[in-house]
């Protein structure tokens, strides 16, 4: 680290165990005025203004007994790219151990009235920049100057003033106590929220936008001038791995084309972001992170079969509104890739959605440029598989652009147009090698709804196929059918030209082979057996993979059939049971009268529960004919060998469900917790239905 010797005014460099105590500089720069490293070494430019900043600094020093200063502008050789990547990415740290930070506003004067909602101060240029973030919040003292070096005030003196101005928590402007360092403040604030601080500063070069943030969200990274937007993105990559904080994908969509991904191409789209926080949903954070194939995350996902537009809901929400979640807009695209509807704003949705929409696992792509090197819109081909014998395709126009050897591929083509619906028209005239028999034409329209924000959101070209009547022969006259074109390319094509061919009909299947959307088209003659495809066309894996989908798909069905057939006969046989009402009235009817009488049971009882009791007796005394009969039944029952538990167990059940019936539910769940054989032993027991033996008549008594 190298200081400016306050005394001497030379610059002398330091081992980082061996940092004197120093005062540092935070300013905006002013072009062409300030003093570089190499300026200083040939003592060059010391009439510029950036010199006498220097003298300043150096002065302020000295008066509060300090003989080292650090100034940004010479005390960095920038023109070493290896000690300009070391000072930025330890910039945070050396403003935190500075002594004191003096702040000098080049456009405040003295006199300025600073609490004035729209004096100078507030609309100091100082408070735009993006490197002076870090300059606010990191020192443990910051002074603020006037444009004549006159202090003006400090910092901790007008924090709720800088809160106004910045939209940073007064918690985090602070000075750090033993308890409450820097550091933890930081952790403490969700990622939107310190996003939020940078959205409305402005840096000279667009990749510092990212680097001027690295010691506030403590990462280090290499710095690489002249990659753009992408320096944003690889900051969001790097936070991505020290942290889980899901506040970092809910970001407002900025204007223009809707063509960013899950990830925010700037601090601008947190504006609005600054009360987003993470919430517990008493569950830890499903991990994410970025593959090849986009960011991998796990999260509840909405189950609208019927539309490409999904939400994904965040783990986060609000300050100020404990009751909803924050989701973000998805469309979907193909192998399960998600990209995020920039043109379609954040939703607020009831936390109870975290629970009732499945948890999906997905790719989201990162930006468009990583989109269009995965997502690839959907390829058409429009393949004539079958004509009458005897006919032969003459012509197609427009011709085939792509120059498939194979005459029956009629066209082929991706839908690229966006914003508009996208529609290519080819017509096709068939002749027959008999002379008599009359050709005819068949017009194909393939359309295909608009792209969005030139991403493909998994919409599917569509064919329509219809037989033209002819116009004037000129269709037929052995030519051309160019000449009747414009006509039939229309979209809104006139009904009068449609004409049903006599004796033939086409039809148009949809197939997909490679990934692809294949158009097949049959031309077959009325009364005639259509011909079986030709599989060998298609892939034979392709096929062995719709075999096995359609078998896996029979399969489910099958066990989910079985299934709920088990469940509505298992309802039937327990239904008798379910309407226990006027057993329960029974019951509580006996235990009050109990509660009166003096008779002492306590003996009989003394290692059985009472209510278990008093419900096997009401079952063997109050209901001994249906008893009789359930006994008759069950042994009349004509059960093979492995079963014949079931039937000397059976009443035993029954009686089980009497007691479970009766018991509060708190002594069923105490003896669960405890042993699940100690609750069979008690109510089931031999003790306790000897016991019932013993007592059963005298409280049949009672309750006559």
């Amino acid at each position: 680290m190298r200081l400016l010797n306050a005394n001497t005014l030379e610059v002398v460099e330091f081992m980082d165990h061996d940092v004197p105590d120093f005062v540092i500089l935070s300013h905006t720069w002013v072009a062409g005025q300030e003093v570089t490293f190499q300026d200083m070494q040939k003592k060059e430019g010391l009439e510029r203004s950036g010199y006498d900043k220097i003298k300043r600094t150096c002065a302020l020093a000295l008066e509060n007994g300090y003989g080292y200063a650090w100034v940004d502008t010479c005390c960095i050789d920038k023109t070493s790219s290896a000690e300009l990547s070391e000072a930025i990415n330890s910039m945070m740290s050396w403003y935190e151990r500075s002594e004191i930070c003096y702040t000098y506003l080049a456009d405040v004067s003295p006199g300025t009235n600073i609490h004035e909602p729209e004096s100078l101060f507030a609309k100091s240029r100082w408070f735009e920049r993006g490197w002076t973030l870090q300059e606010l919040i990191a020192p443990s003292r910051l002074i603020f100057l006037y444009d004549d070096w006159s202090v003006m005030s400090e910092r901790d003196e007008i924090v709720d003033l800088i809160t106004q101005i910045t939209g940073i928590d007064q918690a985090i402007l602070s000075p750090p106590t033993a308890d409450c360092l820097l550091q933890s403040r930081l952790h403490a604030a969700s990622i939107a929220e310190k996003m939020s601080w940078a959205s409305q500063r402005q840096t000279t070069r667009i990749e510092d936008t990212a680097y001027c943030l690295l010691g506030i969200f403590g990462i280090n990274m290499p710095l690489l001038y002249g990659e753009g937007e992408n320096a944003f993105m690889r900051l969001q990559e790097e936070i991505m791995k020290r942290s889980d904080d899901q506040t970092l994908l809910a970001w407002y969509p900025e204007a223009g084309p809707a063509d960013s991904g899950v990830l925010a191409t700037s601090p601008a789209a947190f504006a609005n972001c600054k009360d987003f926080i993470p919430c517990d949903v008493g569950m830890p954070t499903p991990p994410f992170q970025m593959t090849k194939k986009g960011l991998r995350i796990e999260m509840p996902l909405s189950s609208d079969s019927f539309s490409v537009r999904r939400y994904g809901l965040l783990q986060c929400r609000t300050k100020r509104d404990p009751t909803t979640m924050i989701a973000i807009p998805l469309a979907s695209c193909n192998n399960n890739l998600y990209v995020r509807m920039t043109s379609q704003p954040l939703v607020f949705l009831s936390y109870q959605y975290w629970r009732a929409w499945p948890f999906t696992s997905l790719n989201l792509l990162p930006s468009f440029s990583f989109t269009s090197s995965i997502v690839q819109p959907p390829t058409y081909t429009v393949f004539l598989e079958s004509i009458p014998e005897n006919f032969y395709i003459s012509e197609v126009y427009p011709p085939n652009q792509s120059q498939q050897p194979d005459p029956r591929i009629i066209m082929t083509g991706t839908p690229e147009d966006e914003g508009q619906v996208f529609s290519r028209v080819a017509m096709v005239l068939i002749k027959s090698s008999i002379n008599d028999v009359e050709p005819f034409v068949v017009r194909i329209m393939i359309e295909s709804p608009p792209v969005e924000g030139r991403v493909w959101t998994g919409s599917e070209p569509e064919a329509t196929v219809t037989f033209v009547r002819s116009l004037g022969g000129t269709f037929f006259d052995g030519v051309s059918i160019a000449s009747s074109w414009d006509s039939c390319t229309h979209p809104i094509f006139p009904y009068w030209m449609r004409r049903q061919e006599k004796g033939y009909t086409i039809r148009r299947k949809r197939k997909y082979h490679c990934g692809k959307t294949l158009f097949v088209l049959e031309l077959t003659e009325e009364g005639v057996d259509r011909k079986r495809p030709d599989w060998q066309l298609f892939d034979g894996d392709d096929l062995a993979d719709l075999h096995n989908g359609w078998k896996q798909t029979l399969q489910r069905l099958n066990y989910h059939a079985r299934s709920s057939a088990h469940t509505v006969v298992r309802s039937l046989a327990l239904s008798p049971w379910m309407f226990t009402f006027a057993v329960d009235s029974l019951i509580w009817r006996a235990l009050r009268r109990l509660r009166l009488m003096k008779y002492d049971i306590s003996k009989q009882f003394a290692r059985h529960t009472l209510g278990g009791g008093v419900a096997l007796s009401l079952s063997v005394y109050l209901f001994q004919p249906q008893r009789w009969k359930l006994e008759n039944l069950i042994r009349a029952l004509s059960l093979p060998e492995a079963f014949h538990w079931v039937r000397a167990n059976s009443l035993d059940f029954v009686l089980f469900y009497f007691c479970c019936k009766l018991l509060p539910s708190e002594l069923l769940e105490a003896i669960l917790e405890k042993n699940w054989n100690d609750l069979a032993s008690v109510l089931v027991g031999i003790g306790l239905r000897l016991a019932v033996a013993e007592n059963g008549a005298n409280v049949a008594t009672i309750l006559a």
